[in-house]
């Protein structure tokens, strides 16, 4: 890894954003792709680091409109490169190699000798594993692992075309571990999904792996007119003007004149899978609605695709429940975030992340809206160091546990925005986005960059730590980490 500061040489870090997306392919507000613009805007405060996208022809102008929202400046703080349609360069017999060992594709290929070329980075962000062709890139590598849903929850990828021996998710295993080893750092945001996934299922070497956190997300400099983290009956009418107008410019037509206003309204912003768990929410804000008297509606970011994926479109169509679940989803930055403002609240009914903690109870804190959220392992790291929304967590797997979670925030608002907005800023005044990119700096380029991590959860401190470090402290400690620690039933 480099040692080089960026006063060296009076100019920035340049870490590269390595994209494997083809054209056409689903660059949306959401997931890593969401993740990677708040880790710009914390580079963007640094003044230390400036990213570099590096994505396929065609995918250019979509990735700049989604991070033009951001509060960082094109060309400072982000610059795009995409592919040109023809790259006219030669690979090395040791390129050769690898591209037959991965069974890389031509045009992924020439990508990538593009970018040696012509992108001028000093180190690359991988952001998912399986972006394997960058394994021919000649800049040190640091290489994501956010979680390995299919291997957890296979209900939704049944067959031997998946799992047998040439199946898709055998290859994605052989080929994620083999391209794991190449890369200089492995990161991921959990110690239970570095226990579960990268030790237990991808053998990465433990030396390599840093485990780094998302911060709590923030999300009110999309709405630059929010000057307090509070919904008022005029910020609601603004930000439901917002939504409207969006709306009305994009379709679907009967949301342009949708009546938000007159309607309490929960939002799931997440995708449909078989762990988001969705359905649940759905069942219990049915029951509210049908046996206690409730008039509440759901507004969701996911897509809702017929199918074995979940149980959710049956039971939409079954209970007829078209009008009280509303599908919203590839909102931009700026949309989203009124939609949350104007809710009244969140629900986040997950009961798996790959991560410490899930976005969408953070978002809608951070815009003056509280949440619920599912326990899951992800839950229970941030309980350490969150204990008092703990009652605003509930079982994923109980319908009564979902209602109380709900009735207790809708029946008792204000204070459950108290709790959780105290939590909230006392959890980002310590760890924020500014401490995220840090800490992906220190892993790509040493302390020089960003000085030593965090001391790691013996510590008591939420951050970034060496996962190599952090279990030989426990065992010198005599309180070696059980995986099962982590398994979910913290209710």
């Amino acid at each position: 890894m480099s040692e080089r500061t960026k006063d060296s040489d009076g100019r920035r870090f340049s870490i590269g954003l390595w994209s494997e997306i083809p054209a056409g392919g689903r660059w949306a507000n959401e997931g890593i792709s969401r993740m990677l613009g708040f880790l710009i805007e914390g580079a963007a405060k640094t003044h230390k680091y400036k990213f570099c996208v590096c994505v396929s022809n065609g995918l250019g102008r979509v990735v700049r409109d989604d991070f033009s929202a951001l509060a960082a400046v094109e060309y400072i703080d982000w610059e795009v490169f995409e592919t040109p349609d023809r790259v006219a360069l030669q690979t090395t017999t040791e390129q050769r190699d690898l591209i037959s060992k991965f069974g890389l594709v031509d045009g992924l290929v020439q990508q990538a000798l593009y970018a040696n070329q012509s992108v001028p980075v000093d180190a690359w962000i991988i952001p998912h594993p399986h972006f394997t062709t960058a394994v021919l890139l000649d800049k040190p590598r640091a290489t994501l692992v956010a979680d390995a849903i299919p291997f957890d929850f296979s209900v939704a990828w049944r067959g031997t075309h998946y799992f047998g021996d040439n199946g898709h998710w055998t290859r994605w295993q052989r080929n994620v571990s083999a391209a794991l080893a190449t890369s200089d750092v492995v990161v991921t945001h959990s110690m239970h999904n570095a226990l579960k996934a990268l030790i237990e299922l991808l053998n990465c070497p433990p030396e390599r792996l840093i485990i780094l956190p998302n911060a709590a997300v923030d999300i009110i400099e999309s709405l630059p007119w929010l000057k307090e983290r509070r919904r008022t009956t005029e910020t609601r009418l603004r930000a439901h003007a917002i939504v409207r107008e969006y709306f009305h410019q994009h379709g679907p037509a009967y949301l342009a004149d949708f009546p938000f206003e007159e309607h309490d309204y929960l939002v799931i912003s997440t995708r449909d899978r078989p762990q988001k768990n969705i359905v649940k929410i759905v069942e219990a804000v049915a029951t509210l609605n049908r046996k206690k008297n409730r008039n509440l509606k759901i507004i969701t970011t996911a897509h809702i695709e017929h199918g074995e994926w979940t149980r959710l479109p049956d039971f939409i169509s079954g209970e007829r429940y078209h009008l009280d679940f509303i599908s919203t989803p590839d909102l931009p930055r700026d949309v989203h975030a009124a939609l949350y403002h104007g809710s009244v609240m969140s629900i986040h009914s997950s009961f798996f992340e790959g991560g410490t903690g899930g976005f969408p109870f953070f978002e809608s804190n951070s815009v003056g809206v509280p949440g619920a959220q599912a326990f899951g392992p992800h839950v229970d790291e941030l309980l350490d160091y969150m204990p008092t929304i703990r009652p605003y967590c509930f079982d994923p797997y109980d319908t009564n546990d979902v209602i109380r979670a709900i009735e207790l925030v809708l029946d008792h608002r204000e204070e459950a925005l108290q709790i959780q907005s105290e939590a909230y800023q006392r959890h980002s005044s310590v760890y924020d986005w500014t401490h995220v990119v840090n800490a992906w700096g220190r892993a790509l380029f040493g302390e020089t960059a960003a000085g030593p991590f965090f001391a790691g959860p013996t510590a008591g401190i939420f951050g970034a730590y060496s996962f190599a470090e952090e279990m030989a402290r426990q065992k010198a400690d005599g309180a070696a980490l059980e995986p099962d620690r982590f398994n979910g039933n913290a209710a």
